[in-house]
């Protein structure tokens, strides 16, 4: 084999590994689908956790002013079951943001380690690269290959050869400086993002510590109450939930509904509003059904969205008419549904919420209530009966 025959495959086949290596440059960063580097996820979550910790703010001024005024006992005790709520509701939000930070952290620190192996091996090609031409610099190899060339015609495409071969190194360079960069990024975020969580794993260490706490208080507070307040707090909490005082108004939501006016008193076989739920108590209209966290609220049946409520603890409570009745879903923890939205059986309308007993236990629940077209009082166990 010739001088100029080694020489020229020498260069072609450098030429083409080059260009090879170039073409898959970048591979990892189009398999990860260009994710990003701080997931919005997190920014979202953080909204809710400062939603809660504004609330929180406004409970503890509240309890301030009740405790200076002297306010009853039974004043007291209610504002610290919302404070103890909204510490819940914090926590929980709190520790679903820890999870975001956790998994944005392990998919960063991922591509770090990926993203940095291809960035040395591209150094490594590009420092091969250049020996290469600082070798054929020396040796005087480009103009051998020239000026052995087989014409004029032969020459142009050894000169494209050359060119295209200088082009790569300038190529390489560029993409070795671009994931210099993004690699840069990456670990910026990663720090961050680490520094973001050892904040956040404090912040819940005191939320909890700052709950057991309230639990504690509200029980010398329950403790230190004659029978007589006990019983009256007992019954207000009850007609509170039952929403005895809404009639009027009830009526008037359903007035001129017609989305689902088959329903009747008579109605039965309807599946619990919590989806795998159980009834903890009947009382008259009134449910009170645990569920799962995150089981899915639904409606019983088909009816129109009368009104949606956002209670002091971030919890909602959704309206239904059923032609002129009336179905209550209250302290749902989000819902999916709006007012004059038109929905059918078994359709979800938001997810069950989490509260806190005064114990300290914390549970998946909510209340169901049933009104007929007059605004009265039906009994709810009698819908559900198979």
């Amino acid at each position: 084999m010739t001088r100029k025959t080694v020489l020229l495959t020498r260069l072609l086949l450098f030429s083409a590994v080059c260009a090879a290596l170039l073409a898959g440059g970048g591979a990892y960063a189009q398999k990860s689908g260009g994710k990003a580097k701080s997931s919005g996820a997190v920014d979202r979550q953080r909204a809710k956790v400062e939603s809660f910790r504004r609330d929180l703010e406004e409970c503890k001024r509240r309890m301030k002013q009740i405790a200076a005024s002297k306010s009853s006992a039974s004043k007291q005790i209610d504002e610290l079951r919302t404070q103890m709520n909204l510490r819940n509701g914090l926590i929980r939000e709190t520790q679903a943001e820890a999870s975001l930070l956790r998994r944005e952290i392990e998919t960063n620190d991922s591509l770090v380690t990926v993203l940095g192996g291809e960035l040395q091996r591209n150094r490594e090609l590009y420092a091969e690269m250049v020996r290469e031409a600082w070798r054929n610099y020396r040796q005087n190899n480009y103009t051998t290959y020239l000026f052995s060339s087989d014409g004029v015609g032969d020459a142009v495409r050894r000169a494209a050869n050359i060119r295209r071969i200088a082009e790569l190194r300038a190529q390489r360079a560029s993409q070795i400086e671009q994931e210099e960069q993004e690699l840069a990024e990456y670990r910026a975020v990663l720090n961050r993002r680490k520094h973001e969580l050892d904040s956040v794993e404090i912040s819940l260490a005191s939320q909890r510590n700052a709950l057991q706490g309230d639990i504690s208080e509200l029980r010398r507070k329950i403790g230190s109450l004659s029978a007589k307040e006990k019983k009256t707090i007992a019954e207000r909490n009850d007609k509170q939930k039952r929403l005895d005082g809404a009639i009027a108004e009830l009526q008037r939501l359903t007035r001129g509904n017609k989305v689902g006016d088959d329903f009747s008193a008579k109605t039965s076989n309807l599946n619990l509003p919590v989806v795998g739920g159980s009834v903890s108590r009947y009382r008259n209209n009134m449910a009170d059904i645990k569920g799962k966290p995150g089981a899915k609220v639904v409606t019983i049946y088909d009816g129109k969205v009368v009104r949606v409520e956002k209670d002091i603890t971030n919890h909602y409570s959704v309206f239904v008419a059923h032609g002129g009745y009336i179905s209550t879903y209250v302290h749902l923890s989000d819902v999916c549904v709006a007012y004059g939205d038109k929905i059918t059986r078994n359709q979800q309308i938001g997810t069950i919420g989490i509260g806190i007993d005064d114990n300290g236990r914390e549970s998946a629940f909510m209340h169901f209530a049933i009104y007929d077209r007059t605004g009265a009082k039906m009994s709810a166990a009698n819908c559900f009966k198979k």
